[in-house]
């Protein structure tokens, strides 16, 4: 760690965290086609999904974080925000997480059937209210945490 950096942390203080929002985001969509118009048994087949993704957090770069220590204070920030969330929603930041699962499918004679998985992923953000040097800033912040998925179908005959 730099000079800069452990001067920052010495002088950096968090005041307050202000969540103001939490959704689901659709991180993307496997699409999965299962034809059996000309079959006359029903149609089965087993498919595995995986998916990797990292929990981050992602910060706005202000003009006073920019002002004020630029790429330094931006990182020790982002650790400390880290360090917080890691606490309060109990998933480390940085961390990859991996989804494996099989599924059947299955689709009647005369049907073709398009199989979803839709891989989903909570973000929370808000406002970190940080002490820098005497100075208070307002840090915009956004938690991308965790991995899931649901099935949906959508039949087309």
């Amino acid at each position: 760690m730099s000079a800069l950096s452990t001067n920052l942390k010495k002088q950096f203080q968090l005041i307050q965290n202000t969540q103001l929002k939490e959704h689901i985001e659709i991180i993307s969509i496997e699409k999965f086609p299962l034809d059996n118009k000309f079959g006359s048994e029903i149609l089965s087949v087993e498919h595995e999904f995986s998916k990797t993704v990292n929990n981050e957090v992602t910060l706005e770069a202000t003009q006073e974080i920019k002002g004020m220590g630029g790429l330094e204070l931006f990182e020790v920030i982002k650790a400390e925000i880290s360090r917080t969330s890691s606490q309060k929603h109990e998933l480390s930041t940085g961390e990859s997480v991996t989804r494996r699962f099989k599924l059947t499918f299955s689709v009647k004679p005369g049907d073709f059937v398009t199989y979803k998985v839709i891989w989903k992923r909570r973000v929370i953000s808000g406002e970190y209210h940080v002490m820098v040097n005497q100075s208070t800033l307002i840090v915009p912040y956004s938690l991308q945490l965790g991995l899931e998925y649901e099935v949906s179908t959508g039949q087309v005959n």
